[in-house]
């Protein structure tokens, strides 16, 4: 289930390689900055169970749905760049996590 805030749109940053944490959250204070506002979703991917059942279509089309929003957090991911190319997010910068994940579902 994705969980979105609902504000105005704000213009979107140029895509980045693999840009650090703070740069992500600095675009997110510029945008801010910018409009007062920032539409932030949250979406636990359950990446075991899609993988496990092939469900990459049906992820993608949620994401895709949920739009307009500045900036997503994903839980349970191995491929943020994957989902992030898949879900049409042209323009998002994207930032993964450490691999191995270091805190892992017990």
């Amino acid at each position: 289930m994705i969980q979105t805030r609902s504000t105005p749109a704000v213009a979107r940053a140029a895509p980045a390689a693999q840009p650090s944490a703070e740069s992500l959250v600095s675009l997110a204070s510029h945008a801010a900055a910018s409009s007062g506002q920032v539409e932030v979703a949250s979406y636990n991917l359950y990446w075991w169970n899609v993988k496990k059942n092939n469900r990459w279509g049906p992820l993608h089309d949620v994401i895709r749905r949920e739009r307009p929003f500045d900036l997503i957090g994903f839980q349970e991911c191995e491929d943020v760049a994957a989902v992030v190319r898949s879900s049409a997010l042209d323009g998002f910068a994207h930032y993964q996590g450490p691999t191995p994940n270091p805190a892992p579902i017990a």
